[in-house]
């Protein structure tokens, strides 16, 4: 799309971004090129409908029927933003408690497994039948079976979190 800055423009870009008056034409071509239309919007005296784009953190207003840039303006820090950035946290802080709530919830868990295991093999040692020992060896399998299970819904609680903050990189 080709378009045309309007004298106003110049004036806001020089005036809201530092830029040369003499460069502002070229400036603003140049930011625009990568523009992604937002929406249409209502000119701010509520007289016709103007085009909103942005793109590198410059806001552009065209016309809503020709391709004329009529005003450049950094973008608001609004609610929209504020409110997605703060959705955002809470998720990643969401995540966050719930894997230290597994983890604890299952370290207590295993350390009592383990506390059996130990009184099982405790008790294999002071055994003098076998068919008692093995009994006693199944016992103490099904429970690390357990202590393993524990460990890897850790893991897995650490992996979601860690996928979550990821994603919210994206966003912060």
């Amino acid at each position: 799309m080709t378009v045309s800055v309007t004298k106003h423009a110049m004036e806001r870009a020089a005036e809201r971004f530092n830029v040369r008056l003499n460069a502002a034409e070229d400036w603003i071509k140049a930011r625009f090129r990568g523009a992604k239309f937002i929406s249409d919007i209502i000119a701010d005296n509520g007289d016709g409908v103007r085009r909103l784009f942005v793109n590198d953190g410059v806001m552009f207003i065209l016309a809503e029927c020709s391709d004329k840039i009529i005003t450049v303006a950094k973008p608001y820090k609004h609610s929209v933003a504020d409110k997605v950035r703060k959705t955002v946290q809470r998720e990643l802080d969401k995540a966050r408690r719930q894997a230290r709530k597994v983890e604890r919830i299952n370290s207590i868990k295993i350390a009592e497994l383990e506390l059996v295991v130990a009184n099982r093999k405790l008790n294999q040692l002071k055994a003098r039948s076998p068919k008692v020992k093995a009994i006693i060896q199944g016992q103490i399998d099904e429970l690390m079976t357990q202590i393993d299970a524990l460990h890897g819904e850790i893991i897995e609680a650490k992996r979601e979190m860690t996928r979550t903050a990821q994603g919210v990189a994206a966003f912060l």
